[in-house]
């Protein structure tokens, strides 16, 4: 058990809570702090990677980069024309998962409008676009390498990482879970923010049987709960346990496995992340 879990172990829920440590990339001991934290199972943020590293993932991956991805194709299939299914409503909560299967190319095309027509900037959730959620980078970009390499730099003992894309307006939120291994989360294009809760407070968080025996769900909304109905979730709140972190494009946040999560768009936003 890692430092920022154990801590919270003590005589009362939240002692020793160490929080979410942020990290300016490009410093000469940002890669030794950072494989501390990961070693201690505790998670971290490293500011402005991307732009230190000149990703080419930060033009290919906004809202025009994908459209002329998608438009232009240059692969023997056409990317343009591959069905993915997007969400509708937040699937990790108990009920009915509500998705839609699209052509990427008009998935991407309303992205774009979206963003001309809102600058990037926050608007309410477009219900008819739907969240692109992680769909295999190597479906859409083949070699992930060529746009980033987060992993092998900041992920020293990972063999073969596995890359998910994510893409979608404002409001689109990834409800609170956790993985059973560690995770490094890109953010490519506008906001995300991520809230944790460390996995000493699972009893708290009324989980649920979606998904795979990998993920744990929550029904709980643990950035706007309802306490009538989660009443067991004040004892996280009194106990200071909830972090939020937000996270601008050229980002990384590495989230430890088994620490509970949730995740919102609050821009339009394009991201990848890594198992």
């Amino acid at each position: 058990m890692g430092a920022w879990t154990a801590g919270l172990r003590g005589s009362r829920l939240g002692e020793g809570w160490q929080g979410v440590k942020e990290l300016k990339y490009g410093k000469s001991d940002t890669f030794c702090e950072f494989l501390t934290h990961l070693e201690r199972g505790e998670p971290v943020v490293l500011r402005g990677m991307g732009q230190a590293e000149r990703w080419s993932a930060l033009k290919v991956c906004t809202p025009s980069g994908l459209k002329k991805l998608v438009s232009h194709d240059c692969h023997k299939r056409s990317i343009g024309n591959l069905r993915v299914d997007v969400a509708l409503n937040v699937e990790e909560r108990s009920g009915c998962t509500k998705k839609a299967r699209v052509r990427l190319r008009d998935f991407v095309h309303k992205l774009h409008a979206c963003d001309l027509e809102h600058g990037g900037k926050s608007v309410s959730k477009d219900n008819d676009m739907g969240y692109l959620k992680q769909i295999q980078c190597d479906r859409i970009f083949g070699d992930t390498k060529e746009l980033l390499d987060p992993v092998k730099t900041l992920w020293p003992d990972a063999i073969c990482p596995t890359g998910y894309f994510w893409a979608g307006p404002s409001g689109c939120t990834t409800g609170c879970h956790s993985d059973d291994e560690k995770n490094i989360l890109v953010q490519l294009y506008g906001k995300k923010r991520v809230t944790l809760v460390p996995e000493a407070y699972k009893s708290y968080l009324y989980t649920n049987s979606k998904y795979d025996s990998g993920t744990t769900c929550c029904d709980v909304d643990i950035e706007n709960p309802d306490l009538h109905k989660h009443p067991l979730f004040k004892k996280v709140i009194a106990a200071g346990a909830v972090r939020t972190v937000t996270l601008d494009a050229g980002d990384v946040l590495y989230i430890p496995k088994n620490v509970f999560h949730q995740v919102t768009s609050e821009t339009i936003s394009v991201s990848m992340n890594f198992f």
